[in-house]
């Protein structure tokens, strides 16, 4: 869970993230990946469109090609103790087999 103050950019931070470790690449740089895995990201904010112009800027700004890497974004919002929410978490899990997912926000499942 990536967690801060409002406007400190954890949306950022988190593609950043999962585009790093989906890639098996140091996450800025600097954070060693060991081995890449699938990643799975709830995304509840900001909406697809936006939301997948960001992650493409970010993966090219690391030298990242999304189309080669086991990222995987669901943008399905309900609250968490939901029915819903519970299937299409469980239909993921099985589906994609992630070694990370994410939530952002969390506030957004509630």
């Amino acid at each position: 869970m990536v967690a801060g103050e409002q406007k400190t950019l954890k949306t950022y931070v988190e593609m950043f993230m999962d585009i790093s470790i989906a890639a098996g690449v140091p996450v800025f740089g600097r954070f060693d990946v060991p081995e890449a895995c699938t990643v799975l990201s709830y995304v509840g904010e900001g909406g697809r469109v936006p939301h997948k112009g960001r992650l493409e800027r970010v993966a090219e700004a690391i030298g990242v090609d999304l189309a080669n890497i086991p990222l995987f974004t669901s943008y399905d919002v309900a609250p968490i103790d939901s029915d819903r929410f519970q299937k299409s978490l469980q239909r993921d899990l099985r589906d994609h087999q992630p070694g990370a997912v994410g939530i952002d926000p969390y506030y957004a499942y509630h």
